[in-house]
């Protein structure tokens, strides 16, 4: 199967076991330093810088706003909804290690990031990828011959074998944690897909089409560019999002 069919269309992949060894778990509510920040709820961050810019080195994983609202936890077979948000298979344990899946609407709130931080915007991760070397960021498609590797994960842990050539200069750890599907247009109910193979970044930016979605980002475990695509291609026919995905947060200053 080619990387488009793999990365943009959406085929049913049932995840059987991922074992992690404790070197490669992500212990929430380690103690902080300098170079870490802490959510509502507890869990520490690593800050890394790229260029002139600091980024969190894993996926929010917060339940809350950060003014303490609560989120809704949707592990059924409804289609996401206002502020909910899931784990990946519906499994708690993968948010450890990837994260937490949110409904784009906890976007719109403004409170989704720890204090200080925020959701990036398109033109963030414009500045990001022109120093990773892409020179035509406001593009579509994949852009970049090698940037994805710069921020992917370097081990085969949370990639497939297909992520040889990442070296993850920078500390991000990229990971593949898929997405959460929603409907598609032949109306398939709820379902999980690309764990170790693909993972979408949400931005805070509206996207140029009829729709309210928002301009993503996706690595792929077998390529070396950056995925950049507006929301037309994750909303159906009947205007529903069909999709949702992880949330990087960037310090706002």
């Amino acid at each position: 199967m080619n990387v488009n069919s793999r990365l943009f269309c959406i085929s049913t992949l049932t995840i059987l076991a991922i074992s992690c060894s404790d070197d490669d778990t992500i212990t929430p509510n380690a103690a902080a330093t300098n170079n870490t920040i802490t959510d509502i709820d507890g869990n520490n961050y690593e800050i890394v810088e790229i260029g002139t810019q600091k980024w969190l080195n894993q996926n929010l994983k917060t339940t809350k706003l950060n003014d303490g609202v609560e989120l809704i936890l949707n592990e059924g077979d409804d289609d996401m909804g206002f502020l909910n948000y899931s784990w990946y298979e519906n499994n708690e344990g993968f948010g450890d290690n990837l994260g937490a899946i949110y409904h784009q609407s906890v976007i719109t709130t403004g409170k989704i990031c720890p204090l200080g931080w925020r959701v990036p915007s398109d033109s963030d991760w414009f500045e990001l990828e022109t120093f990773l070397g892409i020179t035509d960021p406001a593009s579509t498609g994949f852009r970049g011959d090698s940037a994805s590797y710069k921020l992917k994960e370097s081990n085969s842990t949370f990639w497939d074998e297909s992520n040889q050539y990442s070296t993850d200069q920078y500390g991000f750890r990229a990971r593949g944690g898929g997405i959460r599907n929603n409907r598609l247009v032949n109306q398939i109910s709820n379902y999980f897909d690309g764990i170790m193979e693909y993972t979408y970044y949400y931005t805070s930016t509206k996207g140029d089409s009829n729709s309210n979605g928002y301009w993503l980002r996706g690595l792929s475990d077998d390529q070396g560019g950056i995925f950049r695509t507006e929301p037309s291609w994750y909303f159906n026919p009947y205007g529903e999002m069909t999709i949702s995905a992880y949330i990087r947060c960037v310090e706002d200053n």
